[in-house]
């Protein structure tokens, strides 16, 4: 074989190379925002952690990934330290009904309105089965950017747990200061180049059960502390006993008539200077 023979298949050779490994920077993996994952908490997706999939995506350091936004409603894509207080949510809360769990409502000037949903995993249920008072846990997920947010457990008017008020402050949070998309539109992109080794976690601003996370660089070096972003709200020991008793409809009439009749009698006694001698 001559030389102009091998130069000929070194330069296919190379140029084979230079399409088949993109140059330091320049690998553009995708994360796929999944359809159906902006629909609510229940979404399948929630349970298998991966309404951005993959999840976690392991890159090389100077990598570019890109987030497709393949769902029908607008997300984004916003970074969140490990130490942050949220999103996810673990509540504990007791009660000493067994005829009702209680609702537990969350607050927060940002979404308003939200209600944590029963765990599938209670590690108190074995213990629950014979216990005065049942331990139950739940979860929720609220967005850090509220900064604070407030609890509240309802039960029925009656029971030890009807009305239990706790206000959360999200502390630690560094929301967006990494990264943020903004609103990404159905079928549009977002790209980021990660610059420094290192483990990012993120989730969506408007749907905050969303998380996912990014590894850059050796995964020896880098372990994933996914877990230090669900902080345990113990509401068990913040009880308080109901003031107003539970009667029916009936007991409650016919007491309040007997009492009006009583205060009037009491008066117009008083009135009329009327004494009993003994």
């Amino acid at each position: 074989m001559n030389y102009p023979t091998i130069g000929v298949i070194s330069l296919f050779m190379i140029t084979i190379g230079s399409f088949a490994s993109p140059a330091f920077g320049q690998a553009t993996p995708e994360v796929n925002i999944q359809a159906g994952s902006g629909s609510g908490v229940n979404s399948a997706c929630v349970n298998t952690h991966d309404c951005f999939s993959p999840n976690p995506i392991d890159v090389p350091l100077g990598t570019t990934v890109t987030w497709n936004n393949a769902d029908l409603t607008t997300h984004t894509v916003t970074s969140v330290n490990s130490i942050c207080n949220g999103p996810h949510l673990t509540i504990q809360v007791a009660t000493d009904t067994r005829q009702v769990d209680p609702t537990v409502m969350i607050r927060t000037s940002l979404t308003q309105t939200t209600y944590a949903k029963l765990a599938q995993d209670q590690p108190y249920e074995e213990e629950n089965v014979n216990a005065d008072v049942r331990r139950l846990v739940y979860e929720a997920y609220v967005s850090p950017a509220a900064k604070s947010f407030e609890i509240v457990v309802l039960e029925g008017i009656g029971h030890n747990t009807f009305s239990v008020q706790k206000t959360v402050q999200v502390d630690g949070c560094s929301v967006g200061s990494v990264f943020d998309s903004g609103t990404i539109q159905p079928g549009k992109t977002f790209e980021f180049t990660f610059s420094n080794a290192g483990m990012y976690n993120y989730f969506c601003t408007i749907h905050p059960w969303m998380m996912g996370q990014v590894i850059v660089g050796s995964t020896s070096s880098v372990q994933n502390s996914y877990t230090t972003q669900y902080p345990v709200i113990d509401m068990s020991q913040k009880t308080i006993a109901s003031t107003v008793p539970e009667f029916g409809p009936v007991v409650t009439i016919v007491f309040l008539v007997s009492m009006i009749a009583i205060i009037f009698s009491v008066k117009l006694i008083n009135k009329s200077g009327f004494t009993i001698s003994k």
